[in-house]
């Protein structure tokens, strides 16, 4: 039962995300922001619903692929990829950008990261999830919710490959 309200939840968060950037959850719902709406027609807490908002906003945007595909394959429940979702996006907020200049790739990084684990560890929290800095610089390019092998071009100052913390 679960999987069937994770998965409805998940089909779910794009479009109300399209909603609020076309403005039509205001016309529709009578909610200026996603979180609001969240909150008042689910039922939720606001902490809840900024989760759900940050995650259903970066799914309208694409910019979560690992962590999507991993919801879709039953790997991850809509709240451990809220809080994966929570916690990229409050790293790439953080980031040293001379460090880390393109905040897309590196949010992609975390994502594939944290999937990655994920499916090293699926008995990790939503606790550690939701919180990257357990990541190193790269995460596995091995690891994807349907077997696949992502490919990357590295450079000589690339940086060292993903490992847990307390690896």
């Amino acid at each position: 039962m679960r999987e069937q309200i994770d998965q409805l939840t998940f089909a779910m968060l794009a479009p109300l995300a399209q909603m609020e950037a076309s403005g039509a959850l205001l016309a529709e719902g009578g909610q200026n922001t996603l979180k609001a709406y969240l909150a008042h027609a689910w039922g939720i807490g606001h902490a809840e619903a900024d989760r759900l908002m940050v995650l259903a906003q970066n799914l309208h945007r694409q910019r979560l692929p690992e962590t999507a595909a991993a919801i879709e394959a039953g790997a991850l429940t809509v709240g451990e990829a809220a809080a994966i979702a929570a916690g990229v996006e409050r790293e790439v907020d953080k980031r040293d950008p001379g460090a880390e200049p393109d905040a897309d790739l590196y949010r992609a990084t975390l994502d594939r990261g944290l999937a990655g684990m994920k499916a090293d560890r699926p008995a990790m929290s939503v606790k550690s999830l939701g919180d990257p800095a357990g990541l190193r610089s790269r995460p596995p390019t091995n690891h994807h919710p349907r077997g696949n092998t992502t490919q990357h071009n590295t450079t000589a100052s690339a940086p060292a490959p993903w490992r847990p913390l307390d690896a």
